[in-house]
């Protein structure tokens, strides 16, 4: 519950915000009474979220690369002795365990009405004046949608959108997440699932935001992989299928490293998954459609994992039209390519004990 002080500086905010109100506008009182109702439903919801020691920060947008970009950006920005003692709210429980790998304790859980009211609220009476920090440049509740059009404008890239949009400060720099040790877990699962380590390959072909393609092209994927010798696995949740041929598998988010680096290949169409993964030392190919424009460009301009600074080494492909057979054959041979220059042993030295 926040305290006396959290409760008078709401207050303070809300007189103002009447004040103006009756002033433009005396003679509707059934909207002095409609603000009121809400002003008191407000006043509920800050009571939750509001931090006595400092500053509230929220993601007002539940994508899993915008939550995981703005932590490691907030970690960098505020430093790690702040980062324990900092509040940030987010939408569901899967934006909670993506925070706390960035060390974050106190993370509020909301539900996604309750953060567009948090983000109406902070529009009416002040973000500032509440102490509360919008983790993203265009708060999808405050209608707005002026950042938006500024995506790959004159080069604006996603990281770009956080650390000069969010945080304003061009040279902030993104600090990785630390992950759960795992491996003996991970080696059993592996053998009881009859999966090669150092020779399996991880297919997320499911996303929620941008294009993907289609499963009979994952399938044909999935099938060359095996023909070459690798087992494969389909990062999926209870709602989608494995692709035939390759098992489901779905792992929190504070295991995904030393999977991932057990398996040593990840094949996947752009999404949130991709900015987690971006720092494994594996080998991991990206597929971005060409169909769709992000702004005024197109996706992989605004949303390269290379160009973005999250890694330097990732295999990124555009899939055009209808080219499906193309993309697939790219894909297989920019593995072998890696595979030339990379680890040929069966599992990563540094998972081997």
């Amino acid at each position: 519950m926040a305290g006396e002080p959290v409760k008078i500086q709401f207050r303070y905010r809300v007189i103002g915000f009447l004040k103006d109100l009756m002033i433009k506008d005396s003679s509707n009182f059934i909207q002095h009474v409609y603000f009121k109702i809400k002003l008191s439903m407000w006043w509920k919801l800050y009571q939750k979220i509001a931090n006595e020691d400092g500053t509230t920060y929220i993601c007002p947008y539940k994508g899993t690369g915008d939550v995981y970009v703005a932590s490691g950006l907030l970690a960098s920005q505020i430093g790690e002795d702040r980062v324990k003692a900092s509040r940030i709210c987010v939408i569901g429980g899967g934006s909670k365990k993506i925070v706390k790998l960035f060390g974050f304790e106190d993370v509020v859980s909301l539900e996604q009405k309750e953060m567009d009211d948090v983000v109406r609220m902070c529009t009416a009476l002040g973000f500032d004046a509440l102490d509360i920090f919008a983790l993203h440049a265009d708060p999808p509740s405050s209608k707005m949608g002026i950042s938006d059009h500024m995506r790959n404008y004159n080069g604006i890239n996603f990281m770009d959108f956080f650390t000069s949009g969010v945080f304003n400060n061009e040279s902030l720099r993104f600090k990785k997440p630390s992950f759960d040790d795992c491996r003996d877990d991970i080696a059993k699962f592996f053998e009881d699932n009859g999966l090669i380590p150092g020779k399996t390959v991880v297919v997320a072909p499911y996303v929620n935001t941008l294009g993907e393609l289609p499963v009979w092209v994952w399938i044909e994927i999935v099938d060359e992989f095996r023909k070459r010798g690798f087992t494969v696995c389909t990062n999926c949740d209870d709602k989608h299928w494995p692709i035939f041929g390759s098992i489901g598998i779905n792992p929190p988010y504070s295991e995904l490293k030393d999977f991932f680096e057990y398996a040593g290949y990840f094949v996947g169409s752009r999404s949130g998954l991709c900015d987690i993964i971006s720092s494994f030392d594996i080998c991991k190919v990206i597929v971005y459609s060409s169909d769709e424009y992000w702004g005024c460009g197109e996706i992989i301009d605004f949303f390269s994992m290379n160009d973005m600074g999250l890694c330097d080494d990732a295999i990124e492909i555009v899939h055009k039209g209808i080219d499906f057979l193309e993309t697939k054959d790219k894909i297989l041979k920019r593995v072998q390519e890696w595979e030339k220059t990379h680890r040929t042993s069966e599992a990563p030295v540094d998972l081997v004990r």
